[in-house]
């Protein structure tokens, strides 16, 4: 009798492809890892669900925007006070912060596309 032989995944592995999974989908993380479906989904039960990890993702992004938007205004705040930002940069900063809170990329939702948004609309240079 032939049998398959039981492959063992790290725990960095089990989590890379429930990062994946999550992502991209199931799915596409199994046909794209070799991963069987099912073992997919046993892992992302066992971490709680693909929910809870979509939640918890969103969570740890919020933290990070949020971090962000802290050190962009103690940013501006600094070059103020050393006279090196103009009124216009200023509004340039200001707005952005805004229009990061008023938009999503497409095809993104939560917190992650405003952590996301935050690069892309951010222009001030941290070596200023």
């Amino acid at each position: 009798m032939t049998g398959r032989r039981k492959r063992n995944y790290s725990e960095t592995e089990k989590l890379g492809a429930i990062v994946v999974a999550v992502r991209d989908g199931v799915h596409a993380a199994s046909r794209r890892l070799c991963v069987p479906e099912r073992t997919l989904y046993e892992w992302l039960e066992a971490a709680g669900g693909i929910a809870e990890i979509r939640n918890l993702a969103n969570a740890r992004a919020e933290l990070s925007l949020s971090e962000a938007e802290k050190a962009l205004c103690e940013e501006v705040a600094r070059r103020m006070r050393l006279g090196k930002m103009s009124d216009d940069e200023l509004m340039r900063s200001f707005r952005a912060l805004l229009e990061v809170h008023g938009r999503q990329p497409a095809n993104s939702t939560g917190a992650a596309a405003g952590a996301q948004a935050a690069v892309n609309v951010w222009k001030i240079s941290a070596t200023e």
